[in-house]
């Protein structure tokens, strides 16, 4: 049996042997679901889940008035947000769908719930069909706020989507507030219900980054971005058992949201049109520039800066259109080697070129080309096994991962083989711990937030998929930036924190647990840019090489080059629209 993501491609072979999945149902209002839903019902019944049974509300509605007396009824100060949600605002992710073509699959139940306030008490009828019908779990897409017997009725409860933290914004309408507040991260968790609301237990959390110059793109990440995590939950409770459930953690919730007012609104579409103005201008006029720093210090106290800013040494491009950065170093009879991505904005590519450094200078120039390919190169890895220096660059674009091997006597990487086909990995990193190779990188089309995590028993493979990949979606702390290490005892793993912008800061994750169907980290340090005249904007790579840190550093400035490809691009996207 094999596991599957929405694109169709095989994830994972169970090799515990073949196991059958969970049978579940469904609690909703209408045989039309959101496509996000009906995605979510997909995938877990493409991993071989099985939908059972179909809860639908029969509740008796009061007739709706029509035309301008529907207005009419409108709450006043709440009407834009509702004529806004309701007719201009669709997300793709909302579009409705029919359930039909899986109803002949599943037992069809209607259901008048008792409504006390505003939750739903369902009937002993409709709670001893559940137990009869032997789901294992249901999922809530309709009834609102449930109450009573029914949150036990399966053995693994009711699960309910929340899409935004229910630590930072709890309530109505979902990913609103961050936009109009300034909160760089959205979040959304799937919970198992209680009796009291929003306080369940959290079975799968991501954290996204807030687009806060689209309230429908921002919808439409955290929905989609949230479409696995039932089936994930599933494959938790199938590889590692019901006992996975018990210790979840309890959300500390935050004050209730309501719809907002008129004037709230108002100010919401100001905020809108701002970070539309402020987003299309620095695509234009802001383009990352990268320069490479490297200081003779240990680890920890570089994280503490405890390293006087005087000491480092930079390497930096003379050029505006081209930079350095991704540092890697390998250190060899006392002298530091840097491996590093060299871009050039013109053909907009990237190459992996290669330092030397010395006491002496203080100007750096690249000694040599060691890559170039079609596609673009770029985060070249370095690790050591068998005596030698081994390469892992990025080579996303080539849909491959490719090893290279370091040529000490030549100074050149020598091509190895392909890890990994039919793969976009974004920032691989490898690594060696409790007698398996880890390799870990983030998906090119999520490439911020969402984390895979596979392993071998050899550095050169066969590497096989975790089981619950992806096993992070966190734009905060999922990006490796660098090698894993060890301080005072802990396993820690560089990742970039790109909440604010991308590249923003390094996070120091220790990890806590890790095994082909587990994985666990927490972050444990913040790694901020050397302060500086520059006034550095961000940080994405933190390496060790001897006794040597490396890092890169960035600033925004206005390139030429990237301005003319932006705006050729804006232009021919108005023209086809």
């Amino acid at each position: 049996m094999f596991f599957k993501n929405l694109s169709g491609n095989k994830t994972h072979t169970m090799t515990l042997g073949e196991r059958k999945g969970l049978k579940f149902g469904i609690l909703c209002d209408t045989l039309h679901l959101q496509q996000w839903q009906t995605l979510v019902i997909e995938q877990l019944i493409l991993e071989g889940n099985a939908l059972a049974l179909i809860i639908l509300n029969k509740e008796d509605s009061p007739p709706k008035s029509k035309g301008i007396r529907r207005l009419l009824c409108y709450p006043i100060k709440n009407f834009i947000f509702l004529f806004y949600y309701r007719f201009l605002l669709k997300p793709k992710s909302k579009r409705m769908l029919s359930i039909e073509p899986w109803i002949k699959e599943a037992i069809l139940l209607e259901e008048n719930a008792k409504k006390v306030k505003k939750s739903y008490y369902f009937s002993e009828k409709t709670i001893e069909a559940i137990k009869s019908s032997e789901v294992q779990f249901l999922l809530r897409f309709g009834f609102g706020i449930i109450k009573g017997d029914i949150l036990h009725a399966a053995p693994y409860g009711v699960w309910s989507f929340h899409h935004d933290d229910p630590e930072v914004i709890r309530g109505v309408p979902s990913n609103f507030w961050e936009i109009l507040e300034d909160i760089p991260v959205n979040g959304a968790i799937l919970q198992q219900l209680d009796e009291s609301i929003d306080c369940g237990k959290i079975l799968w959390q991501g954290w996204f980054p807030t687009i806060n110059h689209s309230w429908k793109a921002n919808l439409d990440q955290a929905y989609y971005g949230s479409v696995e995590w039932p089936a994930q939950t599933c494959r938790e409770i199938l590889f590692k058992g019901a006992d996975c459930l018990k210790n979840k953690p309890f959300p500390k919730p935050a004050p209730m949201r309501f719809a907002p007012i008129n004037c709230i609104m108002l100010k919401f579409f100001l905020k809108l049109w701002a970070n539309k103005v402020k987003f299309h201008f620095n695509e234009l006029f802001r383009a990352e520039h990268w320069s490479i720093g490297f200081i003779e210090s240990s680890i920890k106290n570089f994280i503490g800066n405890n390293s006087r800013p005087e000491n480092i040494k930079w390497i930096r491009s003379r050029s505006r259109r081209q930079y350095y950065a991704d540092p890697a170093g390998i250190y060899q009879n006392h002298q530091l080697k840097i491996l590093c991505e060299h871009y050039d904005y013109k053909p907009a590519h990237g190459e992996i070129c290669l330092f030397k450094t010395n006491h002496h200078s203080t100007i750096y120039r690249p000694e040599k080309v060691l890559l170039n390919a079609s596609w673009h190169l770029a985060f070249p890895f370095i690790f050591e096994a068998e005596g030698n220096i081994w390469c892992l660059p990025e080579s996303a674009q080539s849909n491959q991962l490719r090893l290279y091997r370091w040529d000490t006597k030549k100074e050149e990487l020598m091509f190895e083989k392909i890890i990994i086909s039919d793969l976009q990995a974004v920032d691989p990193i490898i690594f060696h711990h409790n007698r398996k190779w880890w390799l870990m990188f983030t998906d090119k089309t999520k490439s911020n937030y969402s984390l895979h995590l596979w392993y071998a028993e050899d550095f050169r493979g066969p590497y096989f998929p975790h089981i619950n990949n992806p096993v992070k979606t966190d734009i905060r702390s999922s990006r490796p930036a660098g090698n894993i290490f060890y301080m005072d005892g802990r396993l820690m793993r560089p990742a970039q924190d790109c909440s604010v912008i991308s590249g923003h800061r390094i996070t120091l994750n220790e990890i806590i647990e890790i095994t082909p169907f587990s994985f666990v980290e927490t972050t444990r340090f913040f790694v901020e840019p050397p302060k500086s005249r520059q006034h550095f904007k961000g940080m994405h790579t933190l390496n060790t090489a001897g006794p040597y840190v490396i890092f890169d550093v960035k600033q925004d400035l206005f390139i030429w080059d990237n301005f003319k490809r932006r705006l050729l691009r804006k232009t021919k996207k108005i023209i086809v629209q």
